[in-house]
């Protein structure tokens, strides 16, 4: 028979921390967020990807991870979000009609409740967005984690 092996104290606390380490890192879908969210993001290019990014009115920002799964990244600071919530009804996106992807897009979708999901699209080069809603959406790029950003 073998002989059953010595408890190993090195290896008990790699695991320990490794479990630590993945409790803390929240996963979510959207529909247990709030109901108030700016999902921005862009996509395209060679290799098609979408890098997908939702603010939530309680401060609360997150990562796509999947088809369905956000990851928390941070809280952005709640008169910050205040101030980006107030600049999106000031812009009247829910107003705007714009669906012009290009190779690479970008966008910007209002998600409220009571209110059907609103989404504008741009890309291409002889069709730009409004450059009050470009300013905007390189406002949120701004709220996102250094190392993190769009690819």
């Amino acid at each position: 028979m073998k002989k059953l092996q010595r408890f190993n104290p090195s290896l008990w606390l790699f695991l320990c921390l490794i479990s630590f380490h993945c409790a803390g890192q929240k996963k979510g879908t959207l529909d247990k967020l709030p109901k108030n969210q700016i999902v921005f993001g862009a996509g395209g290019g060679f290799g098609g990807t979408v890098s997908e990014f939702c603010l939530a009115d309680d401060g609360q920002l997150f990562e796509k991870t999947s088809k369905t799964d956000y990851q928390r990244l941070k809280t952005v600071d709640k008169k910050i979000v205040k101030a980006h919530f107030a600049r999106l009804d000031s812009l009247a996106l829910q107003r705007v009609l714009f669906n012009q992807p290009g190779d690479i897009y970008y966008y910007i979708t209002l998600r409220r409740p009571k209110m059907d999901e609103h989404q504008v699209l741009w890309g291409k080069t002889d069709r730009p967005v409004r450059t009050d809603i470009q300013q905007f959406y390189d406002s949120l790029l701004k709220l996102l984690p250094k190392g993190k950003g769009l690819n």
